[in-house]
C-alpha cells in the first residue's frame, strides 16, 4: 500500500495523514466528522500502517534518510495523536511491535545500520515512552495555534498513557535485556 520508492510522495502522504486526522477540531459539534475520523483510522489499522511504520523507520533497507524522516513521522504522529481519543486506534495493541523494532534496530544484532540510525531509533524510542508516560499532555496543535493567546493551555488526557506499562514491560523483558547485555559483551573494548 505504501512505497518507499517515491521518498517525496512518500512523506507527502505521511504529512496529509498526520493532518487527516489529527488537525480536526476535537470538539467540532458536526457527528459526521467523527465518525469519518474514526473510519479512516480503523482503515489504516487495517491497511497495517504501525507495521508498515515501523518497518521502514527500524530497517536498514532504505537508507538512513529514508528511515530518519519515517522514525521522525512516527514520534512526531504519537506527540500529536496522544490527545486525540479517536487515534488511539492506530497504537493500542502495537506496543510489543514500537518497542520491539527500535530496540532491534538499535542494538543492530546483524552489524547493518549506521551509528546514526541506530541513535536515531534510541532517540526515537526514548520519546515514544516518554509521551507514553504522561497521564496528562498538551497537543503540539492546540499549543502552537494558542501560543499568541497568552493564555495557559489545559492539558488534555493522554490517550497512549494506558500503553505505558505494556511498553515499560516489554522494554525491560529478559529477552531484551539478554540483547543487551550480549551487545555490549561484543563491543567492549
Amino acid at each position: 500500500m505504501f512505497s518507499t520508492t517515491k521518498q517525496s510522495s512518500t512523506i507527502t502522504t505521511c504529512q496529509s495523514f498526520d493532518f487527516l486526522f489529527c488537525f480536526f477540531k476535537k470538539k467540532s459539534k458536526i457527528i459526521n466528522k467523527r465518525i469519518t475520523k474514526e473510519k479512516l483510522l480503523a482503515t489504516f489499522r487495517d491497511w497495517k500502517f504501525m507495521e508498515y511504520l515501523m518497518d521502514v523507520a527500524s530497517s536498514n533497507k532504505h537508507g538512513d534518510d529514508i528511515a530518519t524522516k519515517y522514525a521522525t513521522f512516527f514520534i512526531d504522529l504519537v506527540a500529536r495523536s496522544a490527545s486525540i481519543e479517536e487515534a488511539a486506534i492506530v497504537f493500542h495493541g502495537h506496543e510489543h511491535l514500537i518497542v520491539d523494532s527500535m530496540l532491534k534496530a538499535l542494538l543492530d544484532e546483524d552489524n547493518t545500520r549506521t551509528l546514526w540510525h541506530r541513535i536515531v531509533c534510541g532517540q526515537t524510542l526514548v520519546q515514544f515512552l516518554d509521551i507514553c508516560s504522561r497521564p496528562t499532555i498538551i497537543n503540539p496543535a492546540q499549543a502552537y495555534t494558542d501560543m499568541l493567546g497568552l493564555v495557559p493551555i489545559e492539558p488534555s488526557p493522554n490517550v497512549l498513557h494506558q500503553m505505558f506499562d505494556v511498553c515499560l514491560c516489554s522494554f525491560m523483558s529478559l529477552r531484551h535485556f539478554a540483547q543487551i547485555y550480549i551487545y555490549v559483551q561484543n563491543n567492549k573494548k
